[in-house]
């Protein structure tokens, strides 16, 4: 299925309280609100999620920040393209990238600087998937998938695809 069609199915799912899903062979039906919605079944196996972490590259910078005040801070900034991250001595700023006033948290930070952009509602639906007050994010690079999970409760892990800031290439930093 391709991403614009996928993106408008989505559209469509969350604008229902509840959908059921079932699927028979190669075909799958949504159902939801009086509606559904029938959309091809992926062949082959969906890769064991352990496989697809321990593939990831070693983390070179590690942010642990309160959960609910980074969804805040990246929520104010959730018309822009993307929502950029840039780790300082205990604190992680959240900007649109492109001169807005960043948001300013409190966290630990290891791994030296770091700047890295996500789309906002990637980033979002990421830190939404977590528990508890905190959330850990593991980075390789601004490049490479980012591991979500909640600092107290390492099996809530999800991955997010960082973006590319055009803001940050066209100043050249």
């Amino acid at each position: 299925m391709a991403a614009d069609e996928l993106r408008a199915l989505a559209g469509w799912a969350l604008r229902r309280p509840e959908v059921e899903l079932r699927a028979d062979g190669g075909r799958a039906r949504l159902t939801g609100g009086g509606e559904s919605r029938e959309v091809a079944v992926a062949a082959g196996r969906f890769p064991d999620y352990r496989t697809v972490l321990d593939s990831l590259p070693r983390t070179a910078h590690r942010v642990i920040v309160e959960r609910d005040a980074l969804r805040e801070a990246a929520g104010r900034f959730g018309d822009h393209r993307a929502v950029v991250l840039r780790t300082a001595a205990g604190e992680l700023e959240v900007s649109a990238g492109d001169g807005a006033e960043p948001a300013v948290l409190r966290a630990v930070c290891s791994g030296g600087p770091l700047r890295i952009a996500f789309d906002p509602g990637v980033l979002d639906a990421a830190l939404s998937s977590g528990v508890g007050p905190d959330v850990l994010l593991d980075v390789a690079d601004a490049t490479q998938p980012v591991v979500v999970r909640s600092a107290d409760q390492g099996s809530f892990t999800s991955l997010a695809m960082p973006v590319r800031n055009e803001h940050r290439e066209a100043a050249g930093d």
